[in-house]
C-alpha cells in the first residue's frame, strides 16, 4: 500500500466535460475581468502546529518536513489550504510503500466564512464514517468515533496499519472545526498511541482557535 494514499485528502472538485467544438464567429475581445485581490484566510498549519510541537508530542527527531499551500479563490470555494507534515529522516511520503514509525501531518482549511467550514467538515466527517465500513477498504477495522469537547464539533478515525517488517503502525485521523476553520491531523506511531497522541495535540491546535 502506498503510504502517500493516507495523507490528509484535499478536497477536489470534478471538472464538467469539454462541450464539443463548432467554428465560431471571430467577435470583438471583451474586456479583462478584474484580477481576484490576493487573499489569506487564517489560521495557518504553521500558525497552529510547529516542528518544536511535532518533536515534543511524539518525542524522538522529525527531521523530514512537507509543505503544501493552496490559495483561497472562487474555483475552490474559498478556501486557503495549508499543510505540514513532520516526518522521520528518509521517508517520503509520496514514495513510501509503507506508514511511518512516527509522524504527523497537519491540514487547515480556513474558509471565508463557518458556512464554507461547515460544509466541508460534514463532507470529511460523511467520508471518514463510511471509509471504515468497507471490509476491503484500506481502513477496514478501523473505529470512527465522534468527540466532545473539541472545537464545535469533532470526530476521529482509527486503527492499525502493517508496517515494514510485519511490524503495527497505529494510525489516529482527528477532525475537528472551529468557527470558519477545519482542521485534521494524522498520527503515525508504532508503539499504539497514535490515537492518544492525536487527541493531545488537537486540543493544543483547538485551545488556540478560541
Amino acid at each position: 500500500m502506498n503510504a502517500a494514499l493516507l495523507l490528509a485528502l484535499l478536497l477536489v472538485l470534478p471538472t464538467a466535460p469539454a462541450a464539443p467544438k463548432r467554428p465560431a464567429r471571430v467577435q470583438p475581445a471583451a474586456p479583462a475581468a478584474p484580477s481576484e485581490p490576493a487573499v489569506r484566510y487564517e489560521p495557518l498549519a504553521d500558525s497552529l502546529f510547529t516542528q518544536a510541537d511535532a518533536v515534543a508530542w511524539l518525542g524522538g527527531p522529525l527531521e523530514d518536513t512537507f509543505r503544501q499551500e493552496e490559495e483561497p479563490s472562487s474555483e475552490n470555494g474559498r478556501d486557503h489550504v495549508t499543510v505540514r507534515g513532520w516526518y522521520p529522516k528518509g521517508w517520503n511520503p509520496q514514495t513510501a510503500e509503507a506508514p511511518p514509525e512516527r509522524a504527523i501531518q497537519v491540514v487547515v482549511h480556513a474558509f471565508a466564512d463557518t458556512a464554507g467550514a461547515e460544509r466541508f467538515y460534514e463532507f470529511v466527517h460523511d467520508r471518514d464514517e463510511g471509509s471504515v465500513k468497507h471490509t476491503d477498504g484500506p481502513f477496514a477495522g478501523f473505529a470512527f468515533t465522534s468527540l466532545d469537547g473539541l472545537g464545535d464539533v469533532a470526530h476521529v478515525k482509527h486503527g492499525s496499519l502493517p508496517g515494514a517488517g510485519g511490524a503495527k503502525i497505529s494510525l489516529g485521523t482527528l477532525s475537528f472545526r472551529s468557527g470558519r476553520a477545519f482542521v485534521q491531523m494524522q498520527v503515525w506511531m508504532a508503539d499504539g498511541t497514535a490515537l492518544d497522541r492525536a487527541q493531545q495535540a488537537a486540543r493544543v491546535m483547538a485551545a488556540k482557535l478560541r
